[in-house]
């Protein structure tokens, strides 16, 4: 076959452009520092790229999933941890009323210091962790527990206007309800003889009833208040005794008292703040009451890699829950206690020997079963800030695993690219100069 002179011309200028086509290849390389800036570069390493991509970016979240874990564990471990000291100070307390010397006063004051734990209970089950109840299950948004006062009194406000005396405030019966009490009748020598009360639950609803006084000038509105009034023509401010738990409110017309026992008791929410009843959750299933109360028991879960799911919250019920009998309940625990230190038995019938030797037995192996659950169940929370830790450390090391193998895919080797620059650019070089010998001279060379 004859070789002329335009075959080896187009055989040349084939060549340069392979060569150029490599030259800048290597070039783009070199400056993205990528192996492949487009699939169509290489498609089963960017097929594998991306997959890596992927899998990093769950690895990332898995590793946000543990982090949080980690800090809620180590929130509840905290909560417990106070939640262990408040009782063992309620058990000092119950031991020493167990003191012979001790009689009725030393216990209510006693007494008065456990209804402040009950509060703090409340407290610490109410725990939150970037805006959620860590005890509330998945119904984190609204607090799991309160303590609320069988009866107590706060601040009294009175007025008195057109013969008519108004007391009204932080009047707190069972339920957190607040009364608002005003003179509606009185007879012709200026003595009431009938008040109207304004009632308002802790839900915010409303009622209005009338009661009538009886021959002590006393009445009562349930929500274990007791009121009474006198006629009096004294102005005088708002007294309270903290001892009695008797408050007095005066008027240049009536003085209206209050007397309550003032015991706190610890109870479930509902997420309007009222009580759950617990009965109905036992009776119906499908109440409202039984749903939020599951939400309270639900175990919160997290991934923590690819289809590995933990729990780990602690439920409020199963602090409050030590044992399986049916008294075996912090809430039920501290209700007797504080009926025992008002020398009242279970039931709330007076029988102070029956009352002391609860104190001295019953109510402190319960409240050891108490604290014997927490510390449990602190256990638990700490072998699973165990399991976090491994397996954060896991994740970090898959991470770094996951990133070099990534990096070895799509990076380029520096060294080993440079070498071939050098490489192709010679062949470029020696290409422009094996031209100039081997295409011949035409007539158009001599004519210029």
């Amino acid at each position: 076959m004859r070789v002329t002179n335009k075959m080896l011309a187009n055989n040349y200028l084939t060549d340069m452009s392979t060569n150029l086509n490599n030259l800048q290849t290597i070039q783009q390389q070199m400056s993205t520092g990528k192996n492949f800036t487009k699939p169509s570069d290489d498609p089963f390493n960017v097929a594998r790229s991306m997959q890596m991509h992927t899998a990093i970016d769950a690895n990332t979240q898995y590793n946000k999933n543990i982090t949080n874990t980690i800090n809620w564990l180590d929130t509840t471990d905290t909560a417990l941890n106070q939640l262990g000291n408040v009782f063992q100070g309620i058990r000092e307390r119950l031991v020493s009323s167990g003191n012979a010397a001790y009689g009725s006063d030393e216990r209510s004051k006693i007494k008065d210091e456990i209804n402040q734990r009950i509060g703090q209970v409340s407290q610490i089950l109410n725990t939150t962790f970037a805006g959620e109840y860590i005890f509330g299950g998945t119904k984190g948004a609204s607090k799991p527990v309160d303590a609320i006062m069988d009866s107590s009194v706060g601040e009294v406000t009175n007025t008195v206007a057109g013969g008519k005396g108004t007391v009204g405030g932080k009047f707190y019966g069972s339920g957190n309800a607040k009364f608002t009490i005003e003179v509606a009748a009185v007879d012709s020598s200026g003595k009431a003889t009938k008040v109207n009360v304004l009632k308002t639950t802790a839900s915010g609803t409303t009622s209005t009833s009338t009661v009538s006084l009886n021959k002590d000038n006393k009445f009562d509105i349930g929500n274990d208040l007791t009121f009474s009034i006198e006629t009096n023509t004294i102005n005088k401010a708002p007294t309270i005794d903290p001892t009695t738990k008797k408050e007095t409110a005066s008027g240049s017309t009536y003085t209206f008292d209050c007397t309550s026992a003032g015991n706190a008791k610890l109870i479930y929410c509902k997420a309007d703040g009222t009580e759950l009843n617990t009965d109905t959750v036992e009776s119906d299933p499908n109440s409202e009451d039984a749903l939020q109360f599951n939400m309270i028991d639900t175990k919160r879960q997290t991934e923590i890699s690819q289809g590995v799911l933990a729990d780990y919250n602690v439920s409020a019920s199963e602090v409050i829950k030590y044992g399986d009998e049916d008294n075996d309940d912090l809430r039920s625990l501290l209700s007797r206690i504080v009926n025992n230190l008002d020398g009242k038995d279970a039931n709330g019938v007076s029988n102070e020997d029956a009352a002391t030797k609860a104190l001295a037995n019953e109510d402190l192996a319960d409240l050891d079963k108490a604290i014997k659950q927490t510390l449990k169940i602190r256990s638990q929370v700490g072998a699973k800030q165990n399991r976090m830790d491994s397996a954060k450390e896991q994740n970090v090391q898959g991470n770094t695993n996951m990133t070099d193998i990534l990096s070895k895919t799509e990076d380029i080797d520096v060294t080993q690219k440079t070498m071939e620059f050098a490489v192709a650019q010679t062949v470029y070089l020696a290409s422009l100069q094996t031209s100039a010998k081997v295409l011949q001279p035409t007539l158009m060379d001599y004519m210029r």
